[in-house]
């Protein structure tokens, strides 16, 4: 996340810092071993270089395209802390609606869409991880993650529990 974003989270000026690794050298054993079962956070370089999504979601079109009519949630803010900070101002519109609202809002603006759960389409551009083969949406279902996009955290940390447990 840029520095610019990082700077006006409270509380980030004493946070502990966080581990950085590379995709391309860590193994599964290392990762669960050093951060899943202790519940240690790291931030993870090149995790999804190889996903196609990285190349293809730049293209507003293409995503209109794929996902233009669904529902979803807009955030016109970056507030995801809480789900009182995240309540004001969300929406419920198309898609490609709140794909155009960020584009004419221009560089810099801030938002949030959701996807609720996404499309087929959008599920194809997403790839696996080679440090985590076991991260799937369909085990984060198993262990509780049933929510929304914005409370997909909560979801991740019961499958982290669970992997703990299961060690």
């Amino acid at each position: 996340m840029p520095d610019v974003i990082l700077k006006n989270v409270p509380g980030m000026a004493a946070a502990t810092p966080v581990a950085v690794v590379q995709a391309a050298t860590l193994t599964e054993r290392v990762f669960k071993d050093q951060y899943v079962a202790h519940g240690l956070p790291c931030v993870i370089k090149g995790a999804v270089r190889h996903w196609p999504a990285t190349r293809k979601w730049h293209d507003s079109a293409y995503l209109k395209r794929i996902c233009g009519r669904q529902m979803v949630p807009f955030w016109p803010h970056e507030n995801h802390v809480t789900r009182e900070r995240i309540a004001p101002g969300v929406t419920s519109l198309p898609f490609a609606d709140a794909v155009d609202r960020l584009d004419k809002a221009g560089a810099g603006a801030v938002g949030a869409i959701g996807c609720n759960p996404g499309t087929a389409e959008m599920a194809a551009d997403l790839g696996g991880f080679s440090f985590f083969t076991e991260a799937d949406l369909g085990r984060l279902r198993g262990v509780g993650c049933n929510h929304a996009f914005a409370d997909v955290a909560l979801g991740v940390g019961r499958y982290a529990a669970a992997l703990r447990a299961s060690t």
